[in-house]
């Protein structure tokens, strides 16, 4: 089938890729917007590059707000971040703000854009504010939790992907500046993606973004970093950014994390999407401040349990797509 590349680990691909598979036809209906019909027997449905007719509209609104969310999941003691939303810069001054260290992030959107992590002055909060006022009208300023980021995909009452998420970073040689360690580590990425066929992994590139993260750790491109010294090259550890996913399975979790994972989508309303966590031991219950809820996800990415750098693959795409066309009226 020539539209789907054994190269691309896009979402959109993969769900095409697990239809043909499951016998189901196909009518692409725009390439370039990623748009397709996926018929099967009687029924069909429109794909729309990752997003399938599975949540409510409804449903869909409430969860793509992080300040909404934040608070409808409070209500119900499920663990998050302690913060405040404001719509204004000069709410600034009057919120009671949590202690530092510090993240701020727009209230709506994704993809890592307009989150600064790791906030320790006030200089800092205010450059960080105004970079989340650039993507959204409300912003969230929280306290910024230390451990481990995971991102559970969730179908109905079933967990059907875990991955971890690992922040990106070179390590320093004593003799080499960044500038050539980021570039060592560009190719490093394009050998093992050519190695495994898959756009796995994401280049760095060299823009704003970069350079506030190295100029945060008080680097410059030029600068020699010391023998085994991490630089760290993303505030976050999204696939998008360049994060590293690995695959874990229900075994490495408490049963309290992956209970509160799937009423915390049921909370929301939704039947399918993302949750993703901070914890610090996955071990143990989420109470006594062992984990919290960052953000959920309506249509999350499923290319990273399909082709994580480490760990099993979780064939995640045919159960969504049985799951949509067995609940499809059409």
């Amino acid at each position: 089938m020539s539209y789907i590349s054994i190269k691309n680990t896009n979402s959109f691909s993969i769900y095409l890729e697990a239809a043909s598979k499951l016998g189901m036809k196909i009518k692409i209906l725009d390439e370039k917007q990623r748009i397709a019909k996926i018929i099967s027997k009687n029924k069909k449905i429109l794909l729309e590059n990752m997003m399938l007719p599975i949540n409510s509209d409804l449903a869909v609104a409430i969860a793509r707000n992080k300040c909404l969310t934040k608070k409808i999941l409070q209500a119900k003691r499920i663990p998050v971040a302690s913060g405040t939303c404001i719509n204004s810069k000069n709410q600034l001054k009057s919120s009671k703000l949590p202690e530092y260290p510090l993240v701020i992030k727009p209230s709506v959107g994704g993809r890592g854009k307009g989150i600064t992590t790791n906030i320790y002055s006030e200089k800092q909060l205010k450059n960080a504010v105004n970079k989340a006022f650039e993507f959204y009208k409300e912003i969230i300023i929280e306290k910024f939790v230390k451990g481990d980021d995971y991102r559970f995909l969730v179908l109905s009452d079933e967990i059907i992907g875990i991955v971890s998420r690992s922040i990106p970073f070179v390590l320093g040689t004593g003799k080499d500046t960044l500038k050539k360690l980021i570039e060592k580590e560009n190719r490093k990425r394009l050998a093992l993606n050519k190695k495994n066929n898959r756009a796995i992994l994401k280049k760095f590139r060299f823009n704003k973004e970069l350079q506030a993260i190295i100029n945060k750790q008080n680097y410059q491109l030029n600068s020699i970093i010391s023998f085994k010294k991490k630089v760290f090259l993303t505030g976050t550890a999204n696939w998008s950014t360049g994060g590293i996913p690995k695959t874990l399975g229900h075994k490495d979790f408490h049963k309290d994390i992956l209970k509160t994972a799937i009423k915390s989508l049921k909370i929301l309303g939704l039947k399918f999407g993302a949750v993703d966590f901070i914890i610090k031991n996955p071990k143990k219950a989420l109470k006594n401040n062992n984990g919290v809820i960052l953000e959920v996800n309506t249509y999350p990415g499923i290319n990273i349990y399909h082709y994580p750098l480490s760990g099993q693959p979780q064939i995640a795409a045919p159960k969504i797509l049985k799951f949509v066309i067995f609940h499809s009226t059409d």
